[in-house]
């Protein structure tokens, strides 16, 4: 469970805690340094300063302020530059297919730069691509101008306070109450954004918004408990953190942000995930209801985010009734609701995914709801409905429609319902809820889906196969608008228990179309020869699968055809898959790469 990754990112955290520690010093440093020459006098002395007298015309341009005064230029300019280039992508996303035939009139172009800005690699075991650092680069250089932009104030006359170092923590301040504002409308799944960019996509800068956010209000707090301990005598570090009510909102909320940062890492969401939905929503809760106490401009965007958050909550969350629970080997559970909303077949996408509550109570359907994929998605009509002998169809006009998830048992949450499913007792089952299907899990931004393309490649490790079993159940139907002819499934498994549990969807897929299923096993033997038989075109292998030697060989097979790639592994394989994938692309073939990670 402590994996490589987790420990790294925990020794990232310490480090940046140490950091924090000592940010008091720091800043006990740059007072200490000597200050633009425009400031008459030492930052830190005490002592009031002459009044300036004209002396000469140079004297003259030099303007200094005496009196503190405030200053939202910030909040107001940088909320604007990001509903500017927020609506600057929704006009390139809408006009993406338009863009991209000028930008694919020349392929081979096209294709070394997507293999430049596309290419993965790993930083303190993150992955990252070009485009990654340009745009993360971008955001934080943004947020530099911001704060180093041309300084207003200077000096106040009496009493020496240091207002160059103010200024700079009040625009700290400003820039954080944005980023923060901006990081939770960017965790919604339900508002505007997501059709268009899709929740990994959203998600991702919901991240990097708080990181951000965070920082700055690291920078801002630090300065003003160092200013204020400073500027007069106290009897501890206690006395200056809850000097009045907005050093004491101020603590609360710095404390709030370092919550958020712990319960979002990675080894905390590993070993509990449901300490990680907790943590979240309070630490949000602990924000928005002390920030109007902080600051006025905590409720003009904590009021509006807030509103955003409980419309998406409402939405997230809708009554499903079971179909059935199954215990399957490999220690895997086979779910089926019925949810209560009505959905068009044409709307549901292979390879999104829904979070289900299996908890009693409203409350804790909130905080302790769980994301999985829907591996297959039936709807029959009313009309061809049985009576039902395990309670009423949810919705008897459009008929019923069951989403199945496949589960595999990783922590106590989802042991608890293996141990349901085992006994057969679904009793306790009987509240369950589920949200609609989210995520856009399209090939490019032109909303090319995995039907579009005559070759799909899909490559699975353990329990990564789920979201490819719904785009193997949409491209075995075969319809009319489905282009696919061929489909090669790569999936590395440790057991033969788990191939057992998917078999009956692949007997069931994958009738009428071209399909090779390899298989590897990493741990178990082969298992005995009736097994592969009972698919066809199932191949067994002992063993890690060679994936450039794999996918070298269906590039050379259909040189000259565009090929879909969906992914969903660990990051060495998904690194790994998407560069070869891109080096491989050219004037005569390109491949479209769909990598699924599911780290939200």
């Amino acid at each position: 469970m402590f994996t490589r990754r987790s420990a790294t990112w925990t020794a990232i955290i310490l480090f940046i805690v140490i950091v924090a520690l000592q940010a008091s010093s720091y800043f006990k440093i740059a007072f200490s340094i000597k200050d633009d020459p425009i400031v008459p006098g030492d930052p830190l002395s005490k002592k009031p300063l002459p009044s300036p007298s004209p002396s000469s015309p140079a004297e003259n341009n030099t303007v200094h302020v005496q009196t503190y005064k405030r200053d939202y230029t910030t909040i107001w300019s940088y909320s604007a530059s990001l509903i500017f280039i927020y609506a600057l992508f929704c006009i390139v996303q809408q006009q993406w297919c338009r863009l991209q035939k000028k930008f694919m009139s020349d392929r081979g172009m096209y294709c070394r730069i997507r293999s430049l800005l596309g290419y993965e690699f790993s930083i303190l075991d993150s992955t990252w691509t070009f485009s990654d650092v340009i745009q993360v680069s971008g955001l934080v250089l943004l947020n530099s101008l911001f704060i180093l932009r041309h300084r207003v104030l200077v000096q106040e006359l009496e009493g020496g306070r240091d207002l160059y170092h103010q200024e700079y923590a009040n625009r700290a301040a400003q820039l954080a109450l944005v980023n923060m504002s901006a990081g939770v409308a960017l965790s919604v799944r339900n508002i505007l954004h997501n059709p268009r960019f899709g929740t990994h996509t959203t998600l991702a800068w919901h991240a990097w918004f708080g990181r951000l956010g965070g920082l700055c209000a690291l920078y801002h707090t630090c300065f003003q408990f160092v200013q204020k301990y400073y500027r007069n005598s106290y009897d501890g570090v206690f006395q200056v953190l809850f000097f009045n009510v907005r050093y004491t909102t101020g603590t609360c909320m710095i404390t709030a942000v370092f919550v958020l940062y712990v319960g979002s890492h990675p080894l905390v969401r590993t070993m509990s995930y449901r300490f990680f939905r907790v943590s979240h929503m309070l630490a949000f809760l602990t924000l928005v209801l002390l920030g109007g106490f902080h600051h006025w401009t905590f409720v003009v965007f904590y009021v509006a985010v807030t509103c955003i958050w409980l419309m998406d909550q409402f939405k997230l969350s809708w009554p499903a009734r079971l179909v059935s629970v199954k215990a399957l080997p490999g220690n895997i559970v086979k779910l089926q609701l019925e949810p209560s909303f009505s959905i068009e077949p044409t709307t549901f996408i292979p390879g999104q995914f829904a979070f289900v509550t299996i908890t009693d109570g409203w409350l804790s359907q909130k905080l302790y709801s769980h994301p999985f994929s829907v591996s297959r998605f039936d709807q029959e009509p009313a009309s061809s409905l049985p009576s039902s002998t395990d309670g009423p169809l949810l919705n008897d006009k459009s008929g019923k429609t069951v989403y199945t998830f496949y589960i595999k048992t990783n922590g106590k949450h989802t042991a608890s319902l293996y141990q349901i499913a085992e006994s057969g007792d679904s009793t306790c089952l009987r509240h369950m809820r589920i949200s609609k299907p989210l995520g856009k899990p399209t090939m490019d931004m032109a909303g090319r889906s995995y039907s579009d393309f005559e070759v799909v490649v899909l490559v699975a490790e353990g329990i990564g196969i789920t979201p490819w079993i719904s785009v193997l159940q949409q491209l075995g139907q075969r319809g009319h608008h489905i282009k696919t002819k061929r489909i090669t499934l790569i999936w590395s498994i440790r057991s033969a228990d788990t191939l057992e549990s998917f078999l009956p969807e692949f007997q069931s897929h994958l009738t009428d179309i071209d399909c090779i299923i390899k298989v590897y096993l990493t741990r178990d033997n082969i298992p005995p020869p009736d097994l592969e038989s009972s698919v066809s075109d199932l191949q067994l292998s002992k063993g890690r699968p060679n994936y450039t030697t794999l996918l070298k060989e269906i590039q050379c097979k259909y040189p000259t055809t565009d090929i879909a790639l969906g992914i969903c592994a660990h990051d060495e394989t998904i690194q790994q898959c998407g560069n070869t994938a891109r080096g491989f692309s050219n004037n005569q073939s390109i491949w479209a790469i769909r990598p699924e990670r599911f780290e939200f």
